[in-house]
């Protein structure tokens, strides 16, 4: 019997507005793999790189991300969901930094320096996202005692962020169900944590 093959499929390198590559762009070799730098990922190499922060020349390990690199420095970078080792996710959005060339601003807990890097925590840019980010949450999170006096609280105060002017979206009711503990959805930020935590990531 005649064996056939299945027609070759190919996937143009062009890129259509509005939409991302497709995946098997990727295995084709049409969209390069980011460096590390990029990904979030730890970088194995521990050398020593030099860029600038905030103005200054600095001189760091490759492998400490942004985030740490100005905690090293005394540079104070608004944080929720990132925590000394866990793995870290970006999810809270509050650590914005803005880097010279790149078109975004990109998640200082998980970026790591490169050579030559320009790197600005408090540009008008920077802090406006900072501030947003965290007034965003503030607008979900209930006045209760259960909320007071949190992470959330405490940058919202050091960043001069009063009453939020967003209105609050629909928050799922409490969970009682367990006789020895209450589970206040409506208070959760998304930040993750409790699951890197469980999974110990």
């Amino acid at each position: 019997m005649l064996e056939t093959k299945p027609p070759s499929v190919t996937h143009p390198a062009t890129r259509t507005p509005g939409t991302l590559k497709s995946l098997e762009g990727r295995a084709d070799g049409l969209i390069p793999t980011s460096p590390a730098s990029l990904r979030g990922t730890r970088p194995s190499s521990t050398t020593m790189v030099t860029f600038t922060l905030n103005g200054q020349s600095v001189t760091a390990p490759g492998d400490r991300t942004l985030l740490e690199t100005a905690d090293d420095h005394g540079i104070e970078i608004p944080r929720l969901c990132y925590m000394e080792g866990m793995r870290p996710d970006g999810n809270c959005r509050t650590c914005m930094v803005e880097i010279k060339g790149e078109r975004v601003l990109a998640p200082s807990c998980c970026r790591y320096p490169t050579n030559g890097m320009e790197v600005t925590t408090n540009s008008a840019r920077a802090l406006t996202s900072q501030k947003v980010s965290i007034e965003l949450l503030l607008s979900d999170v209930p006045e209760t005692a259960y909320t007071r006096n949190s992470e959330l609280d405490f940058w919202a105060k050091k960043l001069s962020i009063g009453k939020p002017r967003f209105r609050s979206r629909s928050q799922p009711a409490e969970d009682l169900s367990h006789p020895a503990m209450a589970v206040h959805l409506d208070a959760c930020i998304q930040c993750k944590r409790c699951v890197r935590v469980r999974c110990r990531c």
